[in-house]
């Protein structure tokens, strides 16, 4: 009787066993499989929204820059009486103004406002500076960013030190909501001269000096690399994903935390009198709180400049013969920016640090050559940063350390030694004006007649830049080099490197802009790396194979999609062949790259995602040229 039981007990289980699923197990695996389905969402939307950042600093730029050349041709003695006298009446008030003084990017200026005795005339209003009511601002909005509304401010202000004779400063500050709800801004600063009273043009209907000077103007940037961190909560409506801080579930106050490398500039600008400028500006980090009144805490991007001029009557500012200007700082000024555990959290803490401490030079002159190519006598600018072979000093990075050490590099541009295959990280930028000489093949103008010719340019080369590498350890044994590095492209270029060219001139209204990009991507696709080569006309879009860190009952699953954007080149035809009435104008960069990670962090008691956006921003070159209307 026993033995029959205990037969008729094993074929009920195995009938039980062979009954299939349950209807608890059917529920569990639908919310597994939302769940994924809601962080690859989180990815997507994570990416959409840093290109579109991007893309808003781009148009609120080119607002900019457009505002400057508007308020240029406004003629001269409406220019220089300077603001309506009750500008700030009929734009309703302006946050920057207090007291007749712009206060902006933590540089003030005294305004010019016209006297209500010699007002400005509202029937014929001259904007951006003023329109017909009186006001100084304008809303723009470009439809490619959905309505996004670009708030446009224009300035004229009191000269620079030295250059009250016949000159005004020109201001434009460009506004837009970012994407925490806080207001992102750019500006713009540049100057205009009326020059010798008796010369040709009338003050009341030219501009500064476009009757009897052609106009030649030049400028370039050798790019940034910047990283931030963010968190947000886990929600299977996308609707109800938002900003959290970075150590949730505790009450932190960051939200974000990010860095930015070091990148040099040159410009020229010349219209009887030459400007030579160049420019470094070290890196830096940042630490916000996400309150939109308060500015984000920023460490470092200390900026050095230098000007040279042949502008006679203004000794005080002219440079004659400066010897190089080295500028050199310590990564002891700048430590690394902390972010601290204050609650229950698998992350301890999170660091971040930029390249703040590589060697700089700045040189602008009007008689000794700047860099091989341009000779003695033609006015120049050129900056350059150089590596910095230490750890802490030339790498910039963001690095997580969770509950059992572990080190993970979240984001890491390297800094290799200046030796072998590698010379580590450079930059360099310049600028010039071919007056009485020509330039050569590498700095372009290599032909001069008339007004003459400007050029400017701009190159780096790039250690590796690294994305989610586990130190000391790897992805449950996957992606030992992590998700994705930026690198040199073997037999090609031994380092990442990014190089352009613009020229503008009697002799090149229509040259084309030179520029070149080489590297290779390697990303993680599950079982080994893939990889792209990248040239200055690659354009495309990936997605690494997820991977996964378990500690314990913590697992974090992490994946970066990777966006590479071509060369952008905007060399138009000119409306005017002879660029009288209009400027010939070229523009170059050598391409954009977004990468964008997400880590979905899942531990017991909560889940929450970090979303690390590192862009490497290409360098940028621009000239133009607007010829004296009395040549022929």
């Amino acid at each position: 009787m026993t033995a029959t039981l205990a037969r008729a007990k094993r074929r009920v289980a195995a009938k039980r066993g062979d009954a299939g699923f349950s209807m608890v197990e059917l529920v569990v695996a639908m919310m597994i499989l939302g769940v994924i389905l809601v962080l690859l969402a989180a990815v997507q939307i994570s990416s959409i929204v840093t290109v579109t950042e991007a893309r808003k600093l781009q148009q609120a730029t080119a607002f900019a820059n457009e505002a400057v050349e508007q308020m240029h041709s406004i003629p001269w003695n409406t220019l220089s009486k300077g603001m309506y006298s009750g500008y700030l009446g009929a734009s309703g008030g302006d946050e920057l103004v207090s007291s007749g003084v712009l206060t902006v990017d933590g540089k003030s200026v005294n305004l010019i406002v016209a006297p209500a005795s010699n007002d400005q005339n509202l029937a014929n209003p001259a904007r951006p500076l003023f329109d017909t009511t009186g006001s100084h601002v304008q809303v723009r909005t470009d439809p490619s960013l959905t309505g996004v509304e670009f708030t446009i401010k224009a300035y004229v202000t009191e000269a620079a030190a030295g250059f009250t004779d016949g000159s005004v400063g020109i201001a434009v500050v460009v506004e837009w909501q970012n994407r925490h709800g806080g207001v992102s801004r750019t500006t713009v600063w540049s100057e205009a001269y009326r020059g010798s009273v008796t010369s040709c043009g009338n003050a009341d209907t030219q501009p500064f000096l476009a009757a009897c000077q052609s106009f030649l103007q030049a400028t370039s940037d050798s790019g940034t690399v910047t990283a931030e961190i963010s968190a947000t909560n886990v929600d299977p409506d996308p609707a109800s994903i938002f900003a959290i801080p970075l150590m949730y579930p505790s009450a932190a106050v960051e939200y974000s935390l990010g860095w930015r490398s070091a990148n040099a500039a040159a410009s020229i600008t010349s219209q009887q009198v030459n400007f030579a400028d160049g420019i470094v500006q070290f890196g830096g980090n940042t630490v916000d709180d996400n309150i939109a009144t308060t500015p984000a805490l920023q460490q470092g991007l200390t900026l050095y400049t230098l000007r040279a001029t042949d502008d006679v009557t203004n000794q005080s500012g002219w440079v004659l013969n400066p010897a190089d200007l080295a500028v050199t700082q310590s990564s002891a000024v700048e430590a690394e920016t902390y972010v601290y555990q204050t609650g229950v959290s698998p992350v301890k803490h999170l660091r971040t640090r930029s390249d703040y401490g590589r060697p700089a030079t700045v040189d602008a002159s009007m008689t000794v050559s700047c860099l091989s190519g341009i000779p003695a006598g033609q006015p120049c600018a050129y900056a350059s940063i150089d590596n910095e072979d230490e750890l802490l000093d030339g790498s910039g990075y963001i690095l997580m350390t969770m509950d059992d050490d572990t080190i993970i590099r979240l984001t890491r541009r390297r800094n290799e030694l200046a030796s072998g295959p590698y010379i580590g990280n450079t930059d360099e930028a310049w600028a010039a004006r071919f007056v009485s000489a020509t330039g050569s093949v590498d700095v372009g103008c290599e032909t001069i007649s008339g007004a003459g010719c400007v050029s400017a340019g701009a190159s780096r080369t790039m250690a590796d830049l690294n994305l989610g590498t586990v130190i000391s350890g790897s992805w449950d044994g996957a992606a030992t080099a992590g998700m994705v590095v930026l690198k040199g492209d073997p037999g090609n270029c031994d380092y990442y490197t990014e190089s352009v060219m613009v020229q503008r001139g009697a002799d090149q209204k229509t040259t084309t802009p030179d520029y070149d990009r080489c590297g290779r991507l390697e990303y993680w696709n599950g079982t080994g790396y893939s990889a792209i080569v990248i040239t200055e006309n690659t354009s495309t879009t990936i997605d690494t194979a997820p991977v996964t860190w378990t500690n314990g009952d913590t697992v974090m699953t992490a994946t970066t999609q990777v966006q590479i954007l071509p060369a952008y080149v905007n060399n138009p035809a000119p409306t005017d062949p002879d660029c009288k009435t209009d400027a010939c104008t070229v523009s170059v960069s050598a391409g954009t790259i977004v990468m964008v990670s997400t880590y979905d962090l899942v531990w017991p008691s909560h889940e929450f995602v970090l979303i690390v956006s590192t862009i490497v921003t290409s360098p940028f070159a621009q000239a133009s040229y607007t010829a004296a209307p009395h040549v022929s």
